[in-house]
C-alpha cells in the first residue's frame, strides 16, 4: 500500500503540536522556576547630564537634581542620553557577602559603576560593562550587565552609576546572587532552546513544501522568533562570541522581514492578489520594506528606528482595511483564516503601539509572543490544507465533467481541422505546381540572355586583338552571374542547399577576378579602387570560392552605390603562420569614403529587405544579408563601423586550410572554358619550367595544339642543365613558376640572362606577392607576370606581344578532347529521336532547353547529362558540335 503524503503532513503536525504542549507547560510553571532577585530601581536617586557636559563622578554626586527614580526619568526612548543613579547599599548581615548588580537590559548601552568611600565625593573603585565589553573579558560569563558589589559584614556603600545610552526604552536595577543568575539564565535559555526547536521544525517542513505561500509563513514565522532571540542577544553572543554585537539594525531587519513575510502570506492566503487598488498597496509596502532593510547601514540608529516605526505603524494600520474588499461569506474556512490573520495582526499593532509610546516596553524575549506565532501559523496551515483539500476535490469533479465536454468538442474539432488540412493541402499542391511552371518559363528569360553573352565574349576573345582582355572581363562576370542565378532557381524550386563547396583554390587569382569587377563597380560614380595585400597569404587555400567572391562583390557593390568621387578599398591581411600550423587567418576589410549609416541603422543593417534612407539608389536590401549568411557559414562575423559623412568600414575573419597544387583534383590552371589559345605558334621553341607535373602537362598540350615546340622541366635545376648541356638550344621563351625546389624561378631569370640577354622570361605564380615583390631578380625584372588561374586571353596577350605572333586560329589542327571522346559512346547509344532533337536545339541555340533536356537524360547517361549541362551553362556550343562530330555521320 503506498503511503498518504497527507497522512504523514499530519503526523508532523501532531508532532509540532506534542512539541508545543510541552513548550506552554513550561511556560505555565516558569513562575516556581523564577529566581530570586532584589529590585533595587526605586530605591535609586537620578537626574540627567545635559548634552555636551560630560561630568566626573565627583562633579555629579555634588548635583543638586538628583531625584527618586521613576518610570518616566527612567525612560529616553529613540534619543541619545546620559543617566546618572545613586544608590547606597548596605550589609546587615553578619557575614561578608558578595552580590552582583544587573543594569537591565542588556542593550542598554555603556554603564560606569563608581564605588565612593564612607566619605562620600572620593571614588576608589571603577568597573565597567556594556556593548563595548566583550564576552571573554566579563567578570561573569554572561549575557546580562552584570557589575560585582562586595560589602562586609554591617557595611554599606554608596554607589553611583553613569549609563550612556543611544535608546532607552526602560532601566532596571536588580541584585543578584551567583548562584540565582547562573540557575535563572539556565532555564531561560532551556525555554527558549525548546520554542527554537519548534519553529526550526515548523520552518523546515513549510519549506519543504515547496510553494511560494508555505514559504512566506516560513519566513514569517522564522524572522519573528530571531527578532525574539535578538532581544535576548543570542545571534550577539552565542553566533559572533561577543566579539561582534550588533546595533538596533539586526532587530529592525528582522522585524520587517517577518512583516513582510505576513503581508505576501496574507495577500496569496486570503486571495487579495486580485484586488487592484490592494494589490499596489501590498507591493509598495513590501518594496518600501525590503529598500528600509538594505539601507539600514547606511542610517543612524535612532533615524532608523523611527523610520522603522513609521513604516509598521502606516502598514499595519492600513492593513484591516483590505480585508473589506473580501467575500467572505458562505466560506467557512476564509472566515477563520482570515480571523487568524487578524489575530497576528492585533498582536503585532499591539507590540508596535507599545514601542512607540513607551507603554511598557522592555525590548526582552517573550515566550508569549512566540507561542502566539506559533499557534497562528500552525492553525494557519491547517486551514489551508483543509482548504485546498476541498478545492481539490471540488476540482476534481469539475474537470471530470469539462473532459466530458472536451473529448465531444475535440472530436468535432479534429473532423473540421481534417476537412480544412486537406483542402489546404490541395491549395498547396496546386500553388507549388504554379511556382514550378512559372520558374520553367522565367528560367529561360534570365538565362538566355547571360549565355548569349557569354558565347559571343568567348568569341571575341578567341578573335585575339585589343578586346581580348576586355572580353575576358565580361565572360568572367557574365558567368558568375550565371551561376548566382541558377542558385537562386535551385533554391526557389526548393532543391538548393546552404553547404559550402569547399575546393583548393588559387587565393590571388580569385582576388584578382574580385579586382577587376571592382574597377568597373568603382567607375559608375567616378570613385577610385585600390586592392591590398598585407602578410604571408598562402598560394592555395581551401574554400568556396563562389560564396567568398559573392560575399566581397556585394560588399564592393554596396560600397560603390553610396560613394560618389571617393575612395574604395579591399584589403586582404594574413595573420599567423600557416606553414606551421596547416591554417591561414584572413582579415577582410571594404572601406569606402561614403555618405555612412546612421548610427540608430547599424543593429537593422543585417535584416532582409531592410534599407537605410537610399532614396535614388537602386537595389533590394538583401545584399548585406547574404553577406552575413554565407560569412557566418564560413565560420566568421561581419562587423561595421560607420558614421554620417565619415564613410563605412564592414570586415570580417576567416580561418582557412591551407592547401597545395597537389591536393587539386584537375587544376585550376585556367579560368575560362576556352578551347585553345587566341594566337597560332610558328614553330617557335617555348620551355615550360613547372613543379606540378599536372600543370606542366597542361601547359604542354595546351601549346603544342597552338603549333609551338615545346620542352618541359620539373625546376630550375632542371631547365639550366638541358640548356647548357651539349646541344643545348636558345629557347624562343621560358614559361616559369617562381617557388620550385632546387632552383627557383628568380635564380633561373638570373642564370637565363647571363647566357641570352634578350631571353623572354615569363613568371607564372599563384601569389600577388610574388608578381609584385619578386617580379624581378637581383634587379633584372621578368618580361611578363601571370597569376595562376592563368586568364587564356592573358596568356595569348603574352605570347603574341613577346613572339610578334599574329592572332587567330585558322590552319590549327585541334585535339578532340579526352572527355569528348570518352562521351561520345554514350552519345551515340542514345536514341535517333533524342540525337536529333540535341542537334536542333544546338542549332537554335537555345541553352535553357539545354539544360532542361540534359536533366532528362536515363540514369545511364548520367555522365553525359552532366557533361552536357555543364556545356549549356557555360554556353560553349562549340564543343556540343565537335563532340556530335565524333561520331562520323549525322544523326
Amino acid at each position: 500500500m503506498r503511503p498518504d503524503p497527507r497522512a504523514a503532513f499530519t503526523a508532523l503536525l501532531g508532532s509540532l503540536a506534542l512539541l508545543l504542549v510541552m513548550g506552554v507547560s513550561l511556560f505555565l510553571n516558569r513562575g516556581d522556576l523564577q529566581a530570586p532577585y532584589i529590585d533595587l530601581t526605586r530605591s535609586a536617586q537620578v537626574f540627567e547630564e545635559a548634552p555636551g557636559q560630560a561630568l566626573t563622578p565627583e562633579q555629579a554626586w555634588r548635583q543638586a537634581d538628583w531625584r527618586p527614580a521613576d518610570a518616566s526619568s527612567l525612560a529616553a526612548p529613540r534619543r541619545e542620553s546620559t543617566l546618572w543613579l545613586r544608590l547606597r547599599l548596605e550589609n546587615p548581615d553578619a557575614s561578608a557577602w558578595e552580590r552582583w548588580l544587573e543594569v537591565a537590559p542588556w542593550r542598554v548601552g555603556e554603564v560606569d559603576l563608581y564605588r565612593l568611600d564612607a566619605a562620600g565625593g572620593r571614588v576608589d573603585g571603577h568597573w565597567r560593562i556594556g556593548l563595548s565589553v566583550p564576552l571573554a573579558e566579563r567578570s561573569l560569563h554572561s549575557r546580562r550587565n552584570l557589575l560585582p558589589v562586595a560589602l562586609a559584614p554591617g557595611e554599606s556603600r554608596e554607589l553611583l552609576l553613569r549609563v550612556r545610552s543611544e535608546s532607552r526604552p526602560s532601566l532596571a536595577l536588580n541584585l543578584w546572587d551567583m548562584g540565582a543568575v547562573l540557575a535563572q539564565d539556565n532555564v531561560e535559555q532551556l525555554t527558549h532552546a525548546m520554542l527554537f526547536g519548534c519553529v526550526l521544525t515548523l520552518t523546515v517542513l513549510l519549506l519543504l513544501r515547496l510553494d511560494w505561500s508555505f514559504a512566506m509563513l516560513a519566513v514569517w514565522l522564522g524572522a519573528a522568533y530571531a527578532l525574539e532571540a535578538e532581544k535576548e542577544g543570542y545571534l550577539a553572543f552565542h553566533l559572533f562570541s561577543g566579539q561582534f554585537i550588533h546595533g538596533p539594525g539586526m532587530r529592525i531587519a528582522f522585524w520587517l522581514v517577518s512583516l513582510v513575510g505576513f503581508l505576501v502570506a496574507a495577500r496569496r492566503l486570503l486571495g487579495l492578489a486580485g484586488q487592484g487598488a490592494w494589490r499596489r498597496l501590498y507591493l509598495a509596502g513590501v518594496f518600501a520594506c525590503l529598500a528600509l532593510a538594505v539601507a539600514l547601514p547606511l542610517l543612524p540608529n535612532n533615524l532608523a528606528r523611527t523610520l522603522n516605526l513609521s513604516l509598521s505603524f502606516c502598514l499595519l494600520a492600513c492593513w484591516p482595511l483590505s480585508l473589506f474588499s473580501l467575500r467572505l461569506r458562505g466560506d467557512f474556512c476564509r472566515q477563520v483564516l482570515a480571523g487568524l490573520f487578524l489575530l497576528s495582526w492585533a498582536e503585532s499593532f499591539w507590540f508596535i503601539l507599545r514601542y512607540l509610546l513607551n507603554l511598557g516596553y522592555s525590548g526582552q524575549f517573550s515566550v508569549d509572543v512566540v507561542m502566539l506565532r506559533l499557534s497562528i501559523i500552525i492553525g494557519i496551515i491547517g486551514l489551508f490544507t483543509l482548504q485546498q483539500q476541498m478545492r481539490k476535490q471540488r476540482l476534481e469533479t469539475e474537470s471530470l465533467q469539462s473532459e466530458r465536454r472536451q473529448k465531444a468538442q475535440l472530436e468535432e474539432a479534429v473532423s473540421r481541422r481534417t476537412a480544412e488540412l486537406q483542402a489546404a493541402l490541395v491549395k498547396a499542391k496546386d500553388a507549388n505546381q504554379a511556382k514550378i511552371d512559372f520558374l520553367g518559363r522565367v528560367s529561360h528569360d534570365l538565362r538566355s540572355p547571360l549565355t548569349s553573352i557569354i558565347g559571343y565574349a568567348q568569341l571575341l576573345q578567341e578573335e585575339g586583338g585589343r578586346g581580348t582582355r576586355k572580353a575576358g572581363v565580361i565572360l568572367r562576370s557574365a558567368g558568375h552571374m550565371l551561376t548566382l542565378i541558377n542558385d537562386l532557381i535551385d533554391h526557389a524550386r526548393g532543391v538548393s542547399s546552404d553547404r559550402l563547396d569547399i575546393q583548393p583554390v588559387y587565393i590571388h587569382g580569385l582576388l584578382d577576378a574580385v579586382a577587376m569587377d571592382a574597377h568597373i563597380l568603382a567607375q559608375r560614380n567616378r570613385n577610385a579602387f585600390r586592392l591590398t595585400l598585407c602578410g604571408d597569404i598562402p598560394t592555395v587555400l581551401q574554400l568556396d570560392a563562389k560564396r567568398l567572391r559573392q560575399v566581397l562583390t556585394n560588399l564592393l557593390d554596396n560600397a560603390a552605390k553610396f560613394t560618389r568621387d571617393g575612395r574604395i578599398a579591399l584589403q586582404v591581411q594574413a595573420a599567423g603562420q600557416p606553414p606551421q600550423t596547416g591554417l591561414a587567418q584572413l582579415h577582410f576589410c571594404v572601406s569606402d569614403t561614403g555618405c555612412g549609416i546612421p548610427e540608430q541603422d547599424l543593429p537593422k543593417l543585417f535584416t532582409p529587405f531592410f534599407r537605410c534612407d537610399a532614396t535614388g539608389v537602386e537595389g533590394a536590401g538583401l545584399g548585406l544579408a547574404i553577406v552575413e549568411h554565407w560569412v557566418l557559414l564560413m565560420g566568421g562575423r561581419v562587423t561595421v563601423q560607420s558614421a554620417p559623412g565619415e564613410g563605412t568600414r564592414v570586415s570580417f575573419e576567416l580561418t582557412l586550410a591551407v592547401g597545395t597544387e597537389q591536393d587539386m583534383a584537375q587544376p585550376q590552371l585556367f579560368d575560362l572554358p576556352m578551347k585553345s589559345l587566341p594566337v597560332r605558334g610558328e614553330g617557335q621553341l617555348v620551355w615550360v619550367v613547372e613543379d606540378n607535373a599536372d600543370i606542366r602537362d597542361m601547359l604542354v598540350d595546351l601549346l603544342e595544339a597552338s603549333r609551338f615546340r615545346v620542352e618541359a622541366a620539373v625546376d630550375g635545376q632542371d631547365c639550366l642543365e638541358r640548356l647548357m648541356g651539349p646541344g643545348g638550344q636558345r629557347p624562343d621563351l621560358v614559361l616559369t613558376d617562381y617557388l620550385m625546389p632546387r632552383c627557383n624561378g628568380g635564380e633561373l631569370l638570373l642564370a637565363l640572362r647571363e647566357r641570352w640577354p634578350g631571353l623572354p622570361v615569363v613568371l607564372m605564380s599563384a601569389t600577388q606577392q610574388t608578381m609584385h615583390s619578386l617580379g624581378q631578380a637581383g634587379g633584372l625584372p621578368f618580361d611578363a607576370s601571370l597569376v595562376k588561374p592563368i586568364s587564356l586571353a592573358d596568356l595569348g596577350v603574352t605570347l603574341a606581344q613577346l613572339l610578334r605572333l599574329r592572332g587567330g586560329l585558322a590552319g590549327v589542327t585541334e585535339k578532340p578532347d579526352r572527355r569528348q571522346q570518352a562521351l561520345a559512346g554514350q552519345l551515340e547509344s542514345l536514341s535517333r529521336g533524342q540525337r536529333q532533337q540535341l542537334q536542333a536545339l544546338v542549332e537554335a541555340g537555345a541553352i535553357t532547353d539545354l539544360i532542361e533536356w540534359s536533366r532528362t537524360l536515363a540514369d545511364a547517361s548520367g555522365e553525359l547529362a552532366v557533361y552536357l549541362r555543364e556545356l549549356a551553362e557555360t554556353g560553349d556550343l562549340d564543343s556540343m558540335e565537335e563532340m556530335m562530330g565524333l561520331l562520323g555521320s549525322n544523326p
